[in-house]
């Protein structure tokens, strides 16, 4: 029964976010590299994320790794963020969350709208879930930030309102792309499509398919778990002699895992950077920053 419910919950969830990308250009990932993350521990991220994309429309990616490839925790952010655009065709306007165990560091990469968005809130984001990533609750420390990178996005589209109101121009939302060449950057604005009738049947069918077919894998699999193995009770003999425990060796291996003691709670001192952007080795401009922990 447990293992249905986790089949019908994962379903709806395949559904919504078939149906957020029916209703925008807008993406979310979670990339476990460094497998910091329990399953049950990716499907709370997963809603989290989902909530945030749904609610902002920015897109959103976390990362873990082991390996930074020689690559500070900043550099190695924003190389995974030129690959989503460039190689996957993600929107530039999002956000991504990297815990780096290479470099102990935890490293917010943005880009598009969002350099402006976040430029004064880093500090703030990664103080939300910094206790909780010290003391290596990875998954309620991505979840803390993801709520607080929310919170930062919608206060800003508050203070906004008026500018747009006052200021759009049609004109500009014609064109997916808007390069600057004084830079070489490319912008991208996603434009919206209002879901229609058959959007939601395709995803729904989409995602009952999926769900009858993990279904009836579960199903077949442990079909046949329980039988052509019988057990007589009144046949068991159990006959205690005696018993004696004797320790043979004892080999106790302690590992200490070093923690930097540069860093400080609060995002105090400077650690955490953030405010203005920069360009990645892809050519493509970001914000952001990143803390030692």
């Amino acid at each position: 029964m447990k293992k249905l419910l986790s089949v019908i919950t994962v379903s709806l969830l395949i559904f919504s976010l078939l149906s957020v990308s029916a209703s925008a250009q807008q993406v979310l990932l979670i990339d476990d590299i460094a497998n910091l993350f329990s399953e049950s521990e990716e499907e709370t991220i997963g809603f989290s994320i989902y909530q945030f994309t749904a609610d902002t429309g920015y897109s959103i990616a976390v990362v873990t790794t082991e390996d930074a490839k020689n690559k500070t925790s900043q550099e190695y952010a924003d190389d995974y963020y030129d690959s989503l655009v460039v190689e996957q065709g993600w929107s530039q306007n999002g956000i991504l969350f990297l815990i780096d165990m290479d470099n102990r560091e935890v490293c917010i990469s943005t880009m598009g709208d969002c350099i402006s968005v976040y430029e004064n809130s880093i500090d703030y984001i990664i103080d939300s879930g910094y206790n909780e990533l010290v003391d290596g609750f990875y998954c309620d420390c991505i979840v803390l930030m993801v709520d607080a990178a929310a919170e930062c996005a919608l206060s800003s589209y508050e203070e906004d309102d008026y500018y747009y109101e006052d200021n759009y121009d049609s004109n500009y939302y014609n064109n997916d792309y808007n390069y600057n060449s004084n830079y070489g950057d490319v912008y991208y604005q996603p434009q919206k499509k209002s879901l229609n009738l058959s959007d939601v049947v395709i995803c729904l069918v989409i995602s009952l398919v999926i769900a009858a077919i993990t279904v009836f894998a579960v199903k077949s699999r442990y079909k046949n778990m329980g039988k052509g193995d019988e057990f007589d009770a009144d046949d068991t003999v159990l006959n205690l002699t005696g018993s004696n425990d004797t320790v043979i060796s004892r080999n106790v291996i302690t590992t200490r895992v070093p923690r930097n003691n540069n860093h400080r709670h609060g995002g105090r001192g400077g650690f955490s950077g953030g405010g203005g952007s920069h360009h990645s080795s892809g050519g493509f401009s970001h914000g952001g920053g990143s803390r030692k922990f």
